[in-house]
């Protein structure tokens, strides 16, 4: 029975998309899957790589297996309790995870959600940080460990960098208790960091500002003694001062830190596009930050999440013939499978500093990270010493530089690594020995061409970003390669220029002069490298994340989706209501018993088409099993372009009506010949043979009906049942070598 009212009421607006929980995402080659508290699907042995999916609250036996991998899923959790792990290789959370025992092993840690860790980063071991981590107490990291940390951390107690260990705090620090750096710890820092208590820095040790196109911070709330270097790398042009909230003892703040108070910076830049079905939301990120994942109105339907990732550009070397610095790699993802109202920490990765010596690099552009998607920072431009030449390899190659050492005038190729990547041109030693030119940096759109007599290599080109179509309000052009320096016979010093993409400058173009010759920095928030000077390299510029969600506008605004089971006519009623409809063609309604994989369609209803009132309908379910349990509903919407929707799902639990005896069931009986079903109540005796059924009375003839199909079978008792009198029948049902009768009364 099927009916259909036109209601005008006020209403509050609920939610309607089923809650389903995301398998896990980014964990692949998975040997063993655990599932919550479920028992392995698969066995723990040397080298496996165990991924978690759901909540694991009980402990993971691992066999005293070793060089084990462990991933957990996007929206799992694992309280990290285990017993028997010989040795861990790697793990890579990103869901929740609760650390508080170390794992045996020299193991790696990348966090990309949110990790709670209590206790020591020891030598050999290395946590990479780029989402939300949790230290309740204290931190040691021991010399030779390695922690680098790219988006929110949070540490409750005091901290020692101990001599020796490799540390880099981006994006937002706030640490409790007191700060000491050893001898022999360069602490490389970009974004806000916050101590509640003291900061040491000892001899020959560091903190050193990275270029993260914004202004960075440091706020130290007790005593501040400096007997190390405090340096803000000379970024104030590039847009990255470094500001402290007051002045040290012992060294001075050197390379343009300051003390003063950073101004307000928009991290965040969102833009709403109209498409032809609906409209897109861009989330542009110019430093590390959270996004939250909106939630869906009742008249929308999210189509893809994309994101592309664009990390920071490399320095660029320094002297007469240095390379420029390679662009940072690009990463694009879509179908993302992010969970509405979740959070999820966005790591922009900050531009490499310019060589300031002729016997070092420039610096690697650092990663950039969105749930596991993370592109390489740029190559290192190389400078003018033998030791230091080679431009590094990096997202694209940093480019080479050319010396005088005899049988050594070329540079060798800076390395690629990622997407959308290039290598860094080659430097040259030509004419007699008297002509030097560096290469210039790799690009996302082309490698960085090689020095030649009398030219200095130039950046390679960038690249425009799909995801950036169709936006006015963003320039669309990243990733170009810097350009470097060179010396021809006259002595007269030359520069080449940085990539480009689309008539705009990206990449930093090299300078050569004897009097300035600062290489210029890669444009800001593009990931393009430095461009190469005689006394200094350019920066390379800061990263970007954007993450871009298609929704598409439904033909139907639904008010409320609900299932009631009525038990004096044995059937559930499905009721439902559109505030608005906009082309509606009509609702097909899906059911499935036990479980919500296999549905079947049960009817259609037909919509309105347009309306801007309410319209409520009904639909009765009234050929339910007999065993009860669970009956899950939903409907599948149609618009008149043929486009459909999912409602969300809903579940009714259904009474058992099973007979005791027999295998088949006449319902309702007695029956009036209104409705007619004949049921199966015992699987176990009907294995899908033919059934020959047949209504036999003394005082008419009998009708043979023969299938498979029960609804077919039962229309066809009830025609015969609707030309007969009152009295008592008998259905003979017969399949295989089988047969049953049944006793019907007609009222």
């Amino acid at each position: 029975m099927k009916t259909k009212i036109f209601l005008c009421f006020l209403f509050l607006l609920v939610s309607l998309f089923f809650d389903s929980k995301e398998l896990a995402a980014q964990c692949t080659s998975c040997t063993v899957i655990i599932d919550g508290n479920a028992a392995p699907d698969g066995v723990i042995s040397n080298g496996s790589i165990v991924c978690i999916t759901g909540n694991r609250t009980s402990q993971v036996l691992f066999n005293n297996s070793s060089n084990i991998r462990i991933c957990i899923g996007n929206g799992a959790s694992w309280n990290g309790s285990f017993s028997q792990l010989s040795s861990l290789s790697s793990l890579d959370n990103f869901g929740e995870i609760q650390i508080n025992n170390d794992f045996n092993g020299n193991w790696t840690i990348n966090n990309y959600r949110l990790m709670t860790f209590s206790g020591n980063i020891n030598s050999n071991k290395s946590i990479y940080n780029y989402g939300e981590m949790i230290i309740p107490g204290g931190l040691n990291v021991s010399s030779n460990a390695t922690f680098f940390s790219n988006g929110i951390l949070s540490i409750g107690g005091a901290v020692n960098f101990n001599s020796n260990s490799n540390v880099s705090l981006e994006g937002n620090t706030a640490i409790g208790g007191s700060v000491n750096i050893n001898s022999n710890v360069s602490v490389n820092f970009s974004g806000n960091l916050s101590i509640g208590g003291a900061l040491q820095l000892n001899s020959n040790s560091g903190i050193y500002n990275l270029n993260s196109n914004r202004c960075n911070s440091i706020s130290v709330a007790g005593a501040f003694n400096n007997n190390g270097i405090i340096s803000g790398n000379n970024l104030n042009s590039s847009g990255s001062p470094l500001r402290l909230n007051k002045a040290p003892s012992g060294n001075v703040l050197s390379g343009g830190a300051a003390v003063g108070n950073c101004p307000f910076q928009e991290c965040l830049q969102t833009e709403i596009i109209e498409t032809p079905s609906g409209y897109d939301a861009v989330y542009i990120y110019r430093c590390s930050d959270t996004f939250t994942m909106p939630s869906i109105g009742l008249a929308e339907e999210i189509v893809d999440v994309m994101v592309a990732v664009v990390a920071g550009g490399g320095g660029a070397g320094r002297g007469e013939a240095a390379g420029g610095g390679g662009a940072g790699a690009i990463s694009n993802r879509d179908g993302l499978p992010l969970i509405v109202g979740a959070s999820y920490p966005v790591a922009v990765g900050s531009g490499g500093t310019g060589s300031n010596s002729l016997n070092q690099r420039g610096a690697n552009g650092t990663l950039s990270s969105f749930l596991g998607i993370n592109s390489f920072g740029g190559g290192g431009g190389g400078s003018s010493s033998a030791a230091a030449r080679n431009g590094s390899a990096g997202g694209s190659g940093g480019g080479a530089a050319a010396n005088n050492n005899p049988g050594n005038g070329q540079g060798t190729r800076g390395g690629n690594s990622g997407n959308q990547t290039n290598s860094g041109g080659n430097g040259r030693r030509g004419g007699n020995g008297n002509q030097l030119n560096g290469g210039g940096g790799g690009g996302a759109g082309g490698p960085g061409s090689n020095g030649a007599n009398n030219n200095p290599g130039n950046g390679g080109n960038g690249v425009g970003l799909n995801i950036l179509l169709n936006i006015p309000n963003v320039q669309n052009s990243f990733a170009g390669g810097g350009g470097s320096t060179g010396r021809n016979p006259a002595q007269i010093y030359g520069a080449g220029t940085g990539g480009s993409f689309s008539g705009i400058s990206l990449g930093g173009d090299g300078d050569g002069s004897v009097g300035v010759g600062i290489g210029g920095s890669g444009r800001a928030n593009t990931g393009s490298g430095g461009g190469a000077g005689r006394n200094n390299g350019g920066a390379g510029s800061a990263g970007m994340v954007i993450i871009r969600i298609s929704y598409r506008i439904l033909p139907v605004e639904y008010l409320y989706f609900d299932a009631f089971f009525k038990r004096e006519t044995k059937s559930v009623d499905l009721k439902w209501s559109t505030a608005k409809e906009l082309g509606n063609s009509h609702f097909e309604i899906q059911r499935s018993l036990q479980n919500i994989n296999n549905w079947e369609v049960i009817g259609n209803e037909p919509g309105l088409g347009w309306s801007d009132n309410p319209v409520a309908y009904v639909f009765s379910d009234d050929n339910l099993p007999l065993i009860g349990n669970f009956a899950y509903y939903r409907i599948r919407q149609f618009d008149v372009n043929g486009n459909a929707s999912l409602s969300k799902t809903i579940s009714v639990r259904l009474p058992s009506l099973n007979q005791v005896n027999g295998v088949w069931r006449a319902f309702p009986n007695p029956n009036s010949g209104e409705r007619f079903s004949l049921e199966l109540i015992n699987e176990k005796e009907y294995n899908g043979e033919d059934l020959t059924v047949k209504l036999i009375s003394p005082t008419m003839v009998n009708r043979v009906i023969k299938g498979k199909n029960l609804r077919e079978i039962s229309g066809l008792i009830l025609e015969e049942f609707q030309n007969v009198s009152r009295g008592i029948y008998l259905l003979e049902i017969t399949w295989g070598q089988k047969a049953e009768y049944l006793k019907i009364m007609k009222q």
